[in-house]
């Protein structure tokens, strides 16, 4: 039976397994994200187990990050090294697929 990638990824996230954070780079109109954009970022997507964070003092973080677009996902392991990126067109199933096989 086919289990969608999503359903792995959260089941890791949910365990433990995985650690997911969000970072909003910019709100709906591209400024600076604030407590409000979080709230309704939450409300859109709530999961007690995904924190959600806002980049508010407009540093560079979206323009050396999320140069591929949104969303970007890159995963980072146990000693902060990036180890899969979005590459190319902004892939972030790549993450996912990565994620997917971790036992």
């Amino acid at each position: 039976m086919f289990q969608s990638p999503l359903k792995t990824v959260a089941e890791k996230i949910h365990s433990g397994q995985v650690q997911w954070i969000t970072v909003l780079g910019e709100d709906n109109q591209g400024n600076v994200p604030d407590v409000n954009d979080l709230a309704r970022w939450y409300e859109d997507y709530p999961d007690p187990n995904i924190p959600v964070l806002a980049d508010t003092s407009d540093s560079l973080f979206k323009y050396n990050y999320l140069d591929g677009g949104w969303p970007t996902i890159f995963v980072v392991d146990g000693n902060m090294d990036i180890g899969v990126v979005p590459g190319s067109g902004n892939n972030f199933y790549r993450a996912l697929d990565y994620i997917e096989s971790l036992d």
